[in-house]
């Protein structure tokens, strides 16, 4: 081949103008492999220009990254021979560095391919000498190359080789890492690091390495001392750390003293200070026990590190002022040190992490300066998911030092405390509600009613609505005239200067506000909504243009979920009329108009309040969502070269600078396509019969779709609800489908890799179970599930066994407060196997119970796992044994009724509530004949649930409330369910004692069906010798409804009903009197008040 042709093509390659590279690529790619390597290497031979060189170089390492075995296997034994030996000389002498380093990626692509398969030995000798010949030379530069190789391909000797040469290597990083050469030195780090890394599992390698660390953290502060090389080595130290910690923590004062005199180095470089931050937050996350043996000494000037970092602010007020929260800030110092901090409090929790922070921040708090206060309000926000824990009990302590910021002169103070509040409403909730109230909302209104700033303003509203998304209604209740009349006011005010960028920002805000009120205020927002729908209507009419479609796509979400709010009835009208004029546009959104997510979930709230009134536009949308829910993907594999810089595509890295391309725009409206369609056919049921069909053909299908878990996880999620839609029509309809689903479910479930989706479609199938009833259950069925839930328990405790094995050393047997990703993925999983065994177990009345003996005995070994979640699910699975299965459980696990006592002083309230709600059951079910001995055992727990009751932390958080009512409904179940042999005159008064309860409505049947007992026998402890308790008694009563402590079921409004019959009664009899002093002693609120009102007004 004429090499001057051949060096125009390289040029041509690299053209900018796009007819000319097309063409060149033609060119070149219609060349055989085989032809273009000998004809490249050949131009190498002349050493053209650098740029020609290098555009050579980078062909060859692609030709043998993607073709070598076919295209080296037509290459002559000879010109192979000298085509490695010309890589290796021409890496040997030539003069430029760039071009060496060039020729050594190549060579490095060539000994990755010719290493042995079988043996794991290196067929390419020649490499290893010229290793031996660079590491030996006097010359740096060729130094440096053999440690660019070494980095590049750690395993170039071989897998059957290396204990070989691990001494030799050694010895070679050694002498390399003490090099006069920064260059050599640094070089030696990041071989180092990628040899290590590479061999992690090597327990022999990594022992037989340790010794150069020392040397590597010289090397690393000689860098960081003098800058003289880039944050390379030190980045080398993070991936350490965050890879093999174990072989930090022999040198961890070191690390920690110079990685913390680099953070604390103002005049540093910033992108030191960087990574010598991540090596202390990676090196915390991985190593988190050996950690907190030396966290005294550190942990305080880390803390401090990072919110002196996060003070590294803009000055400039009037810039920051102009922007919305959606532009990105350019303060990199300070959203690094934010990070840390939280990634730090995730890895150590908050015992560790909590008493030391304290002080620290009220220390910034101290300082006058807004860049401090700043920093510690955001620090509060940073800290909550890992610490929330330990900070929960104390919530109302921590909000009272961000509140008092509202009236702050600074508004990037005022910014961050909305900011904490907003995230601290979300990681706390709903304890923050309840206990913080009074201090949340009026900090929240005085900022959103300060239009002087609007970012601070809109900030506020975003924060109202985290805090309103989980608040109670009976909380709300009592805020939400001020609330409105905020929001409304900010409304008003902004609303006529759409055209400000920064009052768009709050009318969007001020408007997802006003959708979480309604939402959280349900039906008590009825009195608001013919004042608040026109002026959002005006939004939604006069926003139909490009810069307006987010508010748009928000107002129509604030409409829906007012709606939803306020109900059928008043919102039907307006539902028609709004959907009738979006109807013609929903058929034509793009997924990428900002619109169609909130288009998409308000029609799916349109669908879930209006019911079969719906159903009329479905055949308007069906079509446009199929065509979605049925897109087929486009993908491809392209080089690195190759990727286009198109949004619509997405790459991931398969190596060997190889990527996978899939085209994401009909991606993601697949996904959200298949969303829709599980909401409309659960809301739709009978109405949905018509595509009942197309939809499970399409669900079967899309089990197996692998680019998207979401994909996968919405087809397995429609099954139970199309069996429900054709319910009406008889078993045999549901059937015809369950027939198909239950095997293709199971099926999937067996093969999906992804923990998390193999979880849902556990719940998938659950549901499925549920739906179909005993009647529609088959032998087939029911033994294929068993057979299912055997083998994902069996997986379940290879998992388990995988992460204890994975887990560091050093963490030993303590329990995690809090749980890492992986044990909340491995929590998941439990408790959907958990599903499945209730379903299947509730719905063969406990038939399947000796088939799943293995899951049993699993379960109840849990009771001693140190991992709080296992202890918990495994007691739930044992209720679900002790529910539904006859006495055979007593006889199998005799040592049950030891594991639930003990499990209720558990330092956990979820396995406290568990274990309560196993004796309860046991209580409930030992009126059935055979199960007697259950009366014994429930009442023997008496004592123990009393002392769990009166726990100093018993409703310290919203977790520890549950749990508590669920003892409090097991000692009712248990007095309603026992004999009479029990010491009232003791009993009864701390029962009362306990109420109200409200926080688990479904218990509240339990608890309050016993107080309605004792009212209607009048047993006289009850009312006291002379009616003296009659005013407490009011007073629980009425607050179980205010508090909304029931649950909207038959069984709930029956109970309500009852616990108001006996307020009823109360005043049934006596006179005038008798009523003035009965409410003046029961001490009713306003609200109290008016519920009594109600009760007894004929």
């Amino acid at each position: 081949m004429d090499m001057h042709a051949l060096s125009q093509l390289l040029v041509n390659l690299q053209s900018t103008e796009n007819t000319v590279r097309s063409s060149a690529e033609e060119e070149y790619n219609n060349i055989p492999a085989e032809t273009r390597t000998l004809a490249l290497c050949t131009l190498l031979g002349h050493e053209p220009a650098v740029e020609i060189q290098t555009m050579a170089l980078v062909l060859l390492r692609r030709i043998f990254s993607r073709e070598f075995e076919e295209m080296w296997s037509k290459i002559k034994d000879n010109d192979q021979e000298a085509i490695l030996r010309q890589f290796l000389e021409r890496a040997a002498n030539v003069q430029d560095d760039s071009i060496r380093a060039k020729y050594i990626d190549v060579i490095s692509q060539i000994a990755h391919e010719t290493i042995d398969e079988e043996s794991g030995t290196q067929r390419w000798t020649g490499v290893l000498e010229f290793l031996s010949h660079c590491s030996q030379s006097e010359n740096p530069s060729l130094k440096v190359a053999a440690m660019i190789l070494i980095e590049n391909t750690p395993y170039v000797f071989g897998s059957g080789q290396m204990e070989k040469f691990v001494i030799p290597m050694k010895k070679m990083f050694d002498e390399c890492l003490k090099n006069p050469s920064s260059k050599v030195r640094s070089a030696a780090v990041k071989a180092v690091v990628s040899f290590l890394t590479e061999n992690d599992e090597d327990d022999k390698i990594v022992k037989q390495m340790q010794p150069l660390i020392g040397p590597v953290v010289a090397v690393c502060q000689h860098i960081a001392e003098t800058e003289e090389d880039d944050d390379g080595p030190l980045q080398g130290l993070a991936d350490l750390a965050a890879t093999i910690p174990k072989v930090i923590t022999a040198n961890l004062t070191n690390v920690m003293q110079m990685c913390l005199s680099i953070v604390t180095d103002e005049n540093k470089n910033d992108t030191y200070r960087h990574v010598a931050l991540e090596v202390i937050t990676s090196y915390i996350e991985t190593a988190p026990k050996s950690f907190k043996k030396h966290s005294a000494t550190y942990l305080p000037k880390i803390i401090e590190s990072c919110l002196k970092m996060m003070t590294s602010l803009d000055d400039d007020i009037q810039e920051w002022a102009e922007k919305t929260d959606d532009e990105n800030e350019d303060e990199e110092n300070a959203t690094i040190g934010e990070s840390s901090l939280d990634r730090i409090s995730c890895a150590l929790n908050g015992k560790t992490l909590l008493p030391l922070f304290v002080p620290v921040v009220e220390g910034f708090l101290s300082i006058q300066k807004w860049e401090f206060k700043h920093a510690a309000l955001m620090a509060f926000s940073a800290i909550g998911e890992g610490s929330q824990r330990a900070m929960e009990p104390n919530i109302a302590r921590y909000m009272e030092h961000i509140c008092k910021y509202a009236g702050d002169e600074h508004p990037r103070v005022r910014y961050a405390m909305c900011n904490a509040i907003g995230q601290m409403s979300s990681d706390f909730a709903p304890t923050l509600q309840k206990k913080c109230h009074a201090m949340v909302v009026p900090a929240l209104l005085q900022c959103l009613g300060n239009l002087d700033c609007p970012r601070v303003a809109a900030h506020a509203a975003a924060a109202l609505i985290n805090f309103c998304e989980e608040c109670p209604q009976n909380v709300m209740s009592g805020y939400l005239p001020t609330i409105m009349q905020s929001l409304e006011k900010t409304l008003a005010a902004t609303l006529d200067g759409l055209q400000n960028s920064k009052n768009k920002h709050i009318v969007e805000q001020v408007v997802t506000a006003i959708a979480s009120v309604a939402e959280a205020a349900q039906e008590q927002f009825k009195s608001y909504y013919f004042r608040l729908m026109p002026p959002l209507v005006y939004v939604l009419d006069n926003s139909n243009v490009d810069e307006y479609k987010e508010l748009r796509g928000k107002t129509i979400e604030c409409i829906s979920l007012i709606g939803t709010a306020v109900g059928k009835e008043m919102f039907l009208n307006d539902a028609i009329n709004i959907m009738n004029s979006l109807s013609a546009q929903m058929g034509n959104l793009s997924v990428e108009d900002p619109q169609c997510s909130y288009m998409i979930s308000s029609w799916t709230r349109f669908c879930t309040v209006l019911g079969p009134d719906f159903a009329p536009f479905l055949p308007m949308i069906m079509g446009p969502i199929l065509r979605a829910a049925t897109f087929s993907l486009e993908y491809a594999v392209v080089d690195d070269q190759e990727k286009q810089n198109d949004p619509s595509w997405s790459y991931h890295s398969i190596g060997d600078d190889q990527n996978f391309g899939i085209r994401t725009a009909g991606l993601e409206e697949k996904v959200t396509a298949c969303d829709m369609l599980v909401c409309y056919a659960r809301q739709m049921k009978e109405n949905f019969i018509p595509w009942v069909p197309e939809v499970a053909e399409l669900a079967l299908k899309n089990l197996d779709f692998v680019f998207h878990d979401s994909v996968r996880q919405a087809a397995a999620d429609v099954m139970p609800c199309l069996i429900l839609c054709v319910k009406p029509h008889g078993v045999a309809q549901m059937r015809n489908l369950s027939s198909k689903f239950i095997p293709a479910l199971c099926e999937a479930i067996d093969k999906e890799l992804d923990l998390e989706v193999k979880a849902e479609h556990l719940s998938s199938l659950s549901s499925i179970v549920d739906a179909l009833e005993t009647d529609g259950l088959v032998s087939e069925d029911v033994e294929r599930i068993v057979d299912l839930t055997n083998r994902q328990m069996k997986i379940y405790l290879e998992k388990k066994k995988d992460m204890e094995e994975n887990e560091d050393e050093e963490e030993g047997d303590e329990a995690k407060e809090d749980l890492d990703e992986e044990m909340e993925m491995l929590s998941g999983y439990i408790s959907r196997i958990s599903e499945v065994i209730h379903s299947i177990l509730k719905e063969t009345h406990g038939a399947v119970f000796s088939n799943l003996i293995e899951c049993f005995e699993v379960a109840s070994r849990m009771s001693s796992s140190k991992h709080f979640f296992e202890r918990q699910w495994g007691l739930c699975i044992m209720d679900d044994a002790i529910e539904f299965v006859n006495a055979l459980v007593i006889e199998k696990f005799p040592d049950l009724l030891s594991s639930l006592t003990q499990s209720l002083k558990d330092e956990y309230p979820e396995v406290r509530q568990a274990a309560a709600y196993g004796i309860g059951i046991m209580a409930l079910r030992s009126q059935q004949a055979g199960l007697e001995i259950y009366r014994q055992m429930s009442a023997s727990c008496l004592p123990y649930l009393v002392e769990m009751i009166h726990r100093a932390d018993a409703r310290a958080t919203e977790e520890g409330s549950v749990a508590t009512e669920n003892a409090i409904a097991a000692f009712a179940k248990i007095m309603r369910n026992g004999t009479n042999e029990y010491d009232l005159d003791n009993i009864i008064p701390m029962f009362m004692s306990w109420l109200p309860t409200h926080e688990d409505q479904q218990e509240s049947v339990y608890i309050y069906g016993y107080f309605c007992d004792l009212f209607d026998a009048q047993v006289p402890v009850f009312f006291g010798k002379f009616n003296e308790h009659m005013p407490r008694i009011l007073n629980i009563a009425l607050s179980a409804i205010e508090l909304d402590a029931f649950e909207d079921s038959t069984e709930g409004q029956q109970i309500k009903d009852r616990v108001a019959a006996c307020v009823k009664k109360m005043f049934s009899n006596g006179d005038e009197t008798f009523f003035t002093s009965l409410m003046k002693a029961a001490e009713l609120d306003e609200a109290k008040t008016e519920i009594l009102k109600s009760i007894i007004s004929p």
